[in-house]
């Protein structure tokens, strides 16, 4: 059985879980006939099954958050969703305003910034409802979302979870899906950046795929469960990864339902791609290859990068006359490139440590 790590064990033992239907807790093995029983068009929830709970990990958005709960509270199967908010230790926005506005939630502060894993974790034990929605406090739910996620999860049989079609605030389409990372996505990371991840199809019916970004996911509780949630080693970045590749080695799928939308004002937390941000990007990257295709294709990576970044400084150097007369004009730091290459190389050189959790966003 896959398993995360031991802090997640630790935080999913916070507080007991009442169990399961022995109905839902083989509702993956049910047949067909079985499963339509559970899909829900238009008609009042009737199964346990149904019930969901909206776990929210909140930084430093707290404006977001409440339109993100506004979103939630419009559905039409809002009297079934619980909303758990966990906010870890913002300095500025934080919850204080949508306690106010929206008293429904439940509220957690964890009084720092333990990272994007821990505070989900955290929220998924203060639930016992058998499907759960692991999201970011920058999203809204399109009308109709979440109870097409909910059809769409219950629908198919041997998926662990059910995540939607992103799009930006303007409407346009937000790249999202991706494979698991390889050396060749590592190799084309290092050439072209910003290649990782690709816009969900935008008709159709579910499509299965091995990732999305889980700044939205819904999951059947039973099978995070099973593989311990969130491996909190992983403070930002590369969890929902790691966490969906874990799910397959148990036996689990995880479909995207086009038809589901879900508008993700991405960067609110970190302040976009800084280099701090992009730094644990990278350390969350090495760490994940680490676990699970060993330290010989870290290596690797972290080689095939830095070879990539080392490329990008010395153009950087060769430039640097062009780049100061430019900066000036734009009253800029023109060094800002070259120190931005020389620290990512120096992550690259260093790996992941344990340390590197500590590195927070701005």
């Amino acid at each position: 059985m896959a398993q995360g790590g031991c802090l997640s064990e630790q935080v999913f033992a916070v507080r007991p879980h009442k169990p399961f239907s022995s109905d839902f807790n083989c509702y993956h093995q049910l047949p067909r006939s079985r499963v339509e029983e559970h899909r829900v068009s238009g008609r009042k929830h009737r199964s346990v099954a149904e019930r969901i709970c909206i776990c929210i990990a909140n930084y430093n958005q707290g404006e977001w958050l409440q339109r993100a709960i506004d979103s939630i509270l419009r559905s039409t199967i809002a009297d079934a969703v619980e909303i758990v908010v966990v906010d870890s230790g913002s300095t500025r926005d934080g919850v204080a305003a949508a306690r106010e506005r929206f008293p429904q939630p439940r509220y957690i502060e964890m009084g720092r910034n333990c990272g994007y894993s821990t505070a989900l974790n955290r929220g998924l034990a203060e639930t016992d409802a058998p499907i759960v929605v692991c999201a970011n406090a920058d999203i809204e739910f399109s009308p109709g979302t979440l109870e097409l996620l909910r059809d769409v999860l219950l629908s198919h049989g041997n998926a662990a979870g059910a995540a939607p079609r992103f799009v930006f605030g303007d409407g346009a389409a937000q790249p999202s899906v991706e494979a698991f990372p390889s050396l060749w996505q590592v190799l084309r990371m290092a050439l072209v950046p910003g290649t990782r991840t690709r816009p969900a199809p935008e008709m159709g019916g579910p499509v299965p795929v091995e990732t999305s970004v889980g700044a939205c996911v819904m999951y059947r509780r039973e099978c995070l469960e099973e593989v311990a949630g969130f491996d909190e080693r992983f403070f930002l970045y590369y969890e929902e990864v790691d966490l969906h590749r874990r799910l397959r080695g148990a036996g689990y799928g995880l479909v995207v339902a086009p038809e589901a939308v879900v508008v993700h004002h991405g960067g609110r937390a970190t302040g976009g791609a800084t280099a701090t941000t992009v730094r644990q990007h990278l350390a969350s990257l090495f760490y994940y290859l680490r676990k699970h295709d060993g330290r010989g294709q870290e290596l690797l990576g972290r080689t095939i990068l830095a070879i990539g970044y080392l490329a990008r400084l010395a153009v950087s150097i060769a430039l640097l006359p062009v780049m100061l007369v430019v900066a000036l004009a734009r009253r800029a730091n023109p060094l800002g490139a070259l120190a931005k290459y020389a620290s990512l190389l120096s992550c690259c050189v260093r790996g992941w440590t344990e340390t590197e959790r500590g590195v927070e966003p701005r």
